[in-house]
């Protein structure tokens, strides 16, 4: 699954990026509950 190697990149990738990162689990959830709403997962 692509969820642990988003998860072990999270922080190095946004940190230069973002001052404040929100924990992954969180975010992910809510994207993924976006995108299987507007019908892109099943």
């Amino acid at each position: 699954r692509k969820e642990t190697r988003f998860k072990k990149l999270w922080k190095i990738r946004l940190s230069s990026q973002m001052t404040s990162i929100p924990e992954f689990g969180q975010a992910y959830r809510v994207v993924h509950r976006e995108f299987r709403q507007a019908g892109l997962f099943k």
